[in-house]
């Protein structure tokens, strides 16, 4: 039940943002305030720090709020959406087994014994890196366009 309204909650969310121009008046002010030369690579520079960013911002936040911005803001130069999600996808979601955002986290530390600052400490290290090297060779590979 609770998935379901969530469910319900995110598309309501999601129609709102949409059909109010929000989205297109934020990836606006960001396009104007960017270089010329960045703003067609947002979403690969997004991707850099996408780790960071969705342990700050938790996966909902990160995936509903900021991907459609980003989408936004590409989507004038040619990028494709689903350029924009294969990216943030094969970057960000490396970044779940660590956040703090969420709760089967938490199980695994308290079954393991382990603090979560002191999983964050030792798994940010390899975790981000391991990111980083995906999305390069994702690119390299063709996947994800540059």
């Amino acid at each position: 039940m609770v998935m379901t309204v969530t469910l319900f909650a995110v598309g309501i969310f999601m129609g709102v943002i949409k059909d109010s121009g929000m989205v297109e008046a934020m990836a606006e002010t960001i396009v104007n305030a960017l270089p010329a030369a960045i703003a067609p690579h947002m979403h690969w520079f997004m991707a850099l720090f996408s780790v960071p960013l969705l342990m700050i911002l938790g996966t909902d936040a990160f995936y509903y709020a900021l991907l459609p911005i980003i989408i936004g803001v590409v989507q004038p130069f040619g990028i494709t959406l689903e350029t924009v999600a294969a990216t943030f996808l094969l970057s960000a979601t490396m970044a779940t087994p660590i956040s703090p955002s969420v709760a089967a986290v938490y199980v695994g530390l308290g079954l393991a014994d382990v603090s979560i600052s002191e999983h964050i400490r030792y798994s940010l290290r390899l975790v981000w890196p391991a990111s980083i090297a995906v999305l390069i060779l994702s690119t390299l590979v063709g996947v994800i366009q540059f």
